[in-house]
Order: structure tokens, then sequence, then C-alpha cells
């Protein structure tokens, strides 16, 4: 099959023009799904956002196992430079057509939450600020204490935005959660490194954010940022590594590993969560060496996993 490949400058041209300002239809999209900063071209093949992968697209172009744009093996970037502030901003659009008197309340709201993104990214020259420029923007609308913002634990959980977070910057309220989500978006938009974490207990959620090459801590649902530097990874990781270590003979999780990797069948890990001998024995030793009552380490819990799959498989 003979392959069609245009120049980037002339798919660039052409795929803005397919996507219009409805990021989430079907058909050619620039996103920065890995937040690089740097923008990707993507297939999507429906109006939820499902990625081509590993595929010829319906025009001829090679997508990898990603779903990005590749020309003989080497993934399609845009230049981070172009002068559209938009050009991260349009992957969170939503996709809601022309106003009608019919619309539903959610749909009301995502055009809403569009024109505050759009807003946003036009409210100051993001291209030519510096980076703690951009983190005062965010903060000052974003954070809450301004601009009437207020922390309200699942604010907007409610028929009108399930899981559009981002409803936090129409409605002026939501939980943690929200906060940490729609700064990752707002600093994203602007060329800011951030992730959103967890504190050790996965009770509350915040951001990290690289501010001239330093990573700092902003809190947005607490209304504060901690100017005291901090390693992006171990920050990023501490909660999932402390949970990790917390349960490394825990045989709830490794069952639950071994069924998903296809090392234990569905109808084995069924037996074993019901065997009396098998979860329930094991799972009382790994409460006795939480209790410090006795010491229950992550290689006899494999051992004994391992002993009951054996007898288990003679037997059937």
């Amino acid at each position: 099959m003979k392959r069609r490949y245009g120049t980037l400058a002339a798919m660039t041209m052409a795929m803005t023009l397919m996507m219009g300002m409805n990021a989430q239809a079907s058909g050619w999209r620039w996103a920065d799904y890995d937040k690089d900063l740097q923008v990707e071209c993507y297939y999507t093949t429906n109006e939820y956002d499902a990625l081509l992968k590993n595929a010829t697209t319906p025009d001829g172009y090679q997508v990898d196992d990603q779903g990005r744009w590749v020309v003989d093996g080497v993934v399609q970037k845009q230049d981070p430079n172009l002068n559209d502030p938009e050009k991260f901003v349009r992957q969170y659009y939503f996709t809601v057509g022309e106003p009608s008197e019919s619309d539903s309340e959610t749909v009301k709201l995502e055009r809403a939450i569009n024109e505050e993104l759009r807003k946003f990214v036009y409210s100051f020259d993001w291209q030519h600020a510096g980076d703690r420029e951009k983190l005062n923007a965010i903060q000052n609308r974003l954070f809450v204490g301004y601009n009437g913002n207020v922390y309200e634990q699942y604010g907007n959980k409610n028929n009108i935005i399930i899981n559009k977070e981002l409803g936090v910057l129409v409605l002026k309220k939501g939980g943690c959660e929200d906060y940490a989500f729609t700064f990752d978006v707002l600093a994203h938009s602007v060329g800011l490194k951030s992730a959103a974490c967890y504190t050790e207990n996965y009770m509350h959620q915040y951001n990290l954010v690289v501010i001239d090459g330093v990573t700092i801590i902003a809190d947005p649902s607490a209304g504060s940022i901690t100017e005291t530097p901090v390693d992006w990874d171990t920050e990023l990781h501490r909660a999932e590594r402390k949970m990790a270590a917390e349960n490394e003979a825990n045989p709830d999780w490794e069952a639950s590993r071994r069924r998903n990797s296809g090392e234990m069948t569905e109808e084995e890990y069924s037996a074993f969560c019901d065997d009396v001998n098998g979860w329930t024995l094991l799972y009382n030793r790994y409460l006795a060496d939480r209790n410090g009552t006795q010491t229950y380490t992550a290689e006899q819990m494999n051992a004994d996993i391992d002993a009951w799959l054996a007898g288990y498989r003679a037997t059937h």
C-alpha cells in the first residue's frame, strides 16, 4: 500500500481546519497528552475522544501505539512557539455544538467551561510571560479565596456536571480533587509543568508545579503555595510508594495482581477469595503483621499463595 505523507506545515493547516473549535470531535487533533509541552497529532475515532492506535488512519497516515502521527517511525511534533494561545487548552474543550434553547444544563455548563478556558489563555500574554507570572495568573483565577471560589467537598458532583471537574471554573466551588485537576489544566495550558498528587493517606489532593526549574507545591483548594523546593519524583509518587510498602504482604493486592496479569485465572481467583484456607487465612496473617503480633513477609505470602494454587490445580 502506498503511504501518503504530507509536510508538517501542510498537515498542521489541514488538521486545524478539520478540527475547528470542537477538539473532541472525530478526526485529527493536536494535543499534548504526555504533557511534554509539545503537541502531537492524534486521530480520534468518535465523539468520546477514543484514539486510533497502531493503525493507518482513514486518510492514509500512520499512528503509533500511543495514537501519535508518525512519519517513518518519527513522532511528529508541532512547534511549541507557534502564535496560538489556545494550542494546549484545546484538548480540554467539550464538544457542545451551537447554542440552542433546548440545551440541557450539562451542555450549558460545558459551553461555559469552554468559554472560561478560552478567557484564561487570552487573559495575559502567557507565551511571553515568566513562570512566576503564569503561576500568579492561575492563583488569581482559581485559588480558594479568589473570585468568590470556595472549598466544598463534592460541591460539583451532581447531576449537572458528573465527571466535569473543570466545573469549578463556573460554579466557583468544588473539592480538593476538582481544584487540583483544574490547576493542572490551567498550568499546562500556559506552558507550566504541573501534576496533581496525593498526600500519603490519599485524603487530600494538591499540585506540583515547576517554576524556573524548581518544583514547589501549590494547594489551590487551601489557597496556598509552599515555596520550599521539593523533589518532583519523590513528591509525585509518595502516596503510592507508601501504600505499596504498607501492602507488601497483602494477599488481596497480590491475588488481584496475579489475576490481572493472567498468572491466576478468574476461577482460581474466586476460589482463593472464598477459601478459608486461602485469602482469609493469609489476610489474617497480614493483619497480625500490621498489628505487630507476628511477622509476615511478602516472601512468605507469595509462598503461601503458590502452595494454595498448587493444591487447587492438583484437584481441579
